[in-house]
């Protein structure tokens, strides 16, 4: 194989790597780059990972057949290259019996030789590049060099791109985390007002009406106070579960702080027969349901009831202000519901 040939290979892999592939379609990539550039029939690649060979792709149906095997087996060559982190070559009968079953295969497909070559970075494997020959000389030192560069190059390329993917998980959860309340994950403040002011501001455009309910626990601090800390949080995790199963997907539910809780509705038609008032009193009662089955504490069971205001606005008015004016509905309901205490 001649340096330009495989220059050109390299290049292949380096601007697929720059366009950010993930890693099955790096791997893919890598097996069509091979199949095109080196003297072979067919190519077949495989991701490793603690489960064991994965089947990614494969350039022919005979290949895809005998990677599949492999992957079901859980045996044969590339298994083998994955294991020892060497390359494996097979070019005569006696060395394809070592694998019968995949031996068998490969003699249905009349694949006389191949070569599996372990994708080796950081001193893990990635994947496995296999390489078959239906006929032709044995594999070549030079060949057997440029395979070995060329997986190299991609292992490379995978260990880079795991990285990015690492970066990029940890960089979303802390968004996540600065988005979210921690103890029940519904959406805290900040992202809610921001949530609700966007509602707000297209809600003229969309011709729609944006309803808030602002609850409010009634007895959760005499949980606190009886029964403990654990037992509050328990609560607050139970009702933010039923608030999720209550609403609607699209409906944000949210902690602000304590026992307060909101949840908003941004896209009511004002046109609907109930009107959005009724519907979102209408969630209220479904709500109020759904809190009223027992929550179990650290020792025993408890209800908590809660107070909810409701709210709707269709524009003009701020996400503080459409709050504010739900939890000032919410203290109406409470101070007519719950005793003094």
């Amino acid at each position: 194989m001649d340096h330009e040939s495989i220059n050109r290979a390299i290049a292949r892999l380096s601007a697929a790597a720059i366009g950010d592939l993930p890693s099955t379609a790096a791997l893919q990539e890598l097996c069509e780059t091979a199949h095109a550039t080196l003297d072979v029939d067919s190519a077949g690649v495989m991701l490793t990972d603690a489960t064991g060979n994965r089947f990614v792709h494969a350039t022919t149906p005979d290949a895809a057949e005998l990677e599949a095997l492999q992957e079901k087996l859980q045996s044969g060559p590339c298994r083998d290259a994955a294991d020892t982190g060497r390359t494996v070559v097979a070019t005569t009968p006696e060395e394809f019996a070592a694998w019968p079953e995949f031996g068998s295969g490969a003699d249905t497909a009349a694949v006389s030789a191949m070569v599996a070559v372990p994708l080796m970075a950081r001193g893990r494997c990635w994947g496995v590049l296999d390489l078959y020959r239906r006929a032709g000389p044995a594999w070549a030192a030079d060949e057997l060099d440029a395979v070995r560069l060329l997986g190299d190059v991609a292992a490379a390329y995978l260990a880079m791109g795991a990285d990015r993917d690492a970066a990029r998980l940890a960089q979303a959860q802390l968004v996540h985390q600065g988005n979210h309340d921690q103890l029940t994950g519904l959406v805290n403040r900040g992202l809610l007002l921001d949530r609700l002011d966007h509602a707000l501001d297209s809600a003229p455009r969309r011709g729609c009406v944006v309803g808030v309910l602002f609850l409010d626990l009634d007895r959760f601090k005499a949980v606190n106070d009886t029964h403990g800390h654990l037992s509050g949080d328990l609560v607050l995790q139970a009702v933010a579960a039923r608030l999720r199963e209550t609403t609607r997907s699209a409906d944000t539910v949210a902690r602000l702080a304590g026992d307060e809780f909101v949840v908003v509705c941004d896209d009511l038609d004002p046109a609907a027969p109930l009107g959005p008032s009724r519907v979102m009193e209408v969630l209220a009662e479904r709500i109020h349901l759904a809190l009223a089955n027992p929550v179990a504490l650290v020792d025993g069971e408890t209800t908590v009831p809660a107070s909810i205001g409701a709210a709707v606005a269709t524009g003009g008015t701020t996400a503080r202000e459409l709050l504010a004016a739900a939890d000032a509905a919410m203290y109406r309901v409470k101070r007519g519901t719950t005793p003094p205490g």
